[in-house]
């Protein structure tokens, strides 16, 4: 059996009022694989529909914002930048690679806030939906 896509090209079309293709889909669905550590291929029973809904909005939110970013396979990370006495910093830590729309639905997802974890320093509760929470820096144990 497989997997139902988050979003197919017809509910992006209908859902954000725009046409993509099958490749900038599939390149949306990876990009969002890549957040939320979810594989789109793999059946899951034990996903909610409240949350593939919010996975197939950040999808098709995530397909638009593909089309206006030509260069996002080919991007540098660059925390700021300065010429001619004007200068910016980055937004989010996901801003180079995630539509700030389908950021907002990625937090939405059950899994995503506040709860229990426990690293070699202790427990403490955390908020996975701060834009400081960074997986890769926390120093995981079993608990």
């Amino acid at each position: 059996m497989a997997a139902t896509p988050w979003a197919t090209v017809e509910q992006i079309a209908q859902t954000v009022d725009r046409n993509v293709n099958q490749a900038t889909r599939n390149l949306a669905a990876q990009s969002i694989e890549m957040h939320t550590g979810l594989i789109e291929g793999v059946v899951r029973t034990d996903i909610s529909s409240r949350d593939r809904y919010w996975l197939m909005l950040a999808v098709s939110y995530q397909a638009v914002w593909l089309l206006a970013q030509p260069d996002y396979l080919e991007r540098n990370a660059v925390s700021s930048a300065s010429q001619d006495g004007q200068s910016a910093t980055m937004g989010n830590p996901d801003w180079l690679t995630l539509s700030p729309a389908a950021r907002k639905c990625l937090r939405r997802l059950s899994w995503r806030g506040i709860r229990t974890v426990s690293t070699k320093a202790g427990t403490r509760i955390a908020n996975v939906n701060d834009d400081d929470w960074e997986d890769a820096h926390l120093d995981w144990r079993p608990a």
